[in-house]
């Protein structure tokens, strides 16, 4: 028993240490979020401190490359900080059912960042 569970601890050490798929990681396109007038007054009756919100952190959309497709996610940023813990936020969903928009990312990776974490989410390759 103790030599197949120390065969398993070895193969699963083993395949976390081989290098994965190569991503590229390039960068190619990122801006800052602005949200209308008209966006945020729809906003409002779901999350009332959406503008606080809004004035706290960095809200960034994102295009980058991995494994030669264009992938395009979001970027929360506090404006207070240094050093500051991560959520990688994985949407649900699949295809554009629960696919993020910038309401959304504004309101829910927004409100993590006003709580002291870069937030990182992106919609599926």
């Amino acid at each position: 028993m103790k030599r197949r569970m120390l065969g398993v601890i070895v193969t699963v050490a083993l395949c976390a240490m081989r290098p994965g798929l190569a991503q590229d990681g390039h960068l190619v396109d990122a801006s800052t979020v602005t949200l209308s007038e008209e966006t945020l007054t729809r906003l409002e009756p779901v999350e009332p401190t959406i503008r606080t919100i809004l004035a706290q952190v960095h809200l960034k959309s994102m295009t980058y490359l991995s494994d030669g497709l264009q992938v395009k996610g979001y970027l929360a940023v506090p404006k207070h900080g240094d050093t500051l813990p991560c959520i990688i936020f994985n949407r649900g969903g699949n295809r554009a059912f629960g696919a993020l928009t910038d309401g959304y990312a504004a309101r829910m990776l927004g409100k993590l960042a006003t709580w002291g974490y870069v937030v990182a989410a992106s919609q599926y390759r």
